[in-house]
């Protein structure tokens, strides 16, 4: 039986400052660096099972539809029971009305002015929704849609002192943005 091939190097003791001769053999050295090549493999396996599940888990969010619908219909619900109590809630989006064929953009400041002044000529004593609401949620669960139409009833005095009633119908279109989760409203487009 043949002896196994010596490999020799040195080093310099950093003690005492002499060379100083190793053996290693070649069979010691080949299952050394296989043992070190499995080693780095099973980490490397691990480290890629862990990332595709973290990826995964990350990535299949399930959205609960009929959730996010009744978060929404509880604004909307709010919304129209604000309206009832006299309570002016300051927009956050822009709103587009469309009144008599024309598109009339307005900033949350405009809204907000247009709002007041409507608030402080009369008051809403009946708020009926004739049609929907009906509401989309997009697949990701991050933006949704909203379409209704709506029946008021708005109490006030007129120039001469009478009581009076008005009633108006409209539609509306509201696109919601989920931010740090819960609704907000970015645009409404409506008409009277």
């Amino acid at each position: 039986m043949q002896k196994p091939a010596k490999f020799e190097y040195q080093s310099l003791s950093q003690r005492s400052g002499k060379i100083r001769y190793c053996d290693i053999s070649w069979q010691a050295g080949v299952q050394s660096l296989i043992k070190l090549r499995s080693k780095i493999m099973r980490i490397l396996l691990i480290s890629v099972f862990s990332l595709l599940f973290l990826v995964l888990s990350c990535c299949d969010k399930k959205v609960n539809i009929e959730a996010e619908k009744a978060a929404i219909l509880k604004i909307l619900a709010d919304d129209d029971q604000d309206l009832l109590d006299g309570t002016l809630r300051e927009s956050d989006g822009s709103s587009i009305n469309i009144m008599e064929g024309n598109l009339e953009k307005l900033t949350h400041s405009e809204a907000n002015r247009r709002n007041k002044t409507l608030f402080a000529r009369g008051k809403f004593i009946k708020v009926e929704n004739l049609d929907g609401p009906i509401i989309n949620i997009s697949p990701d669960g991050n933006m949704a849609w909203v379409a209704v139409k709506t029946k008021f009833t708005i109490a006030y005095t007129d120039s001469l002192g009478a009581d009076k009633e008005w009633e108006g119908i409209e539609a509306r279109l509201e696109v919601y943005e989920k931010r740090e989760n819960s609704w907000d409203a970015v645009v409404c487009a409506q008409t009277h």
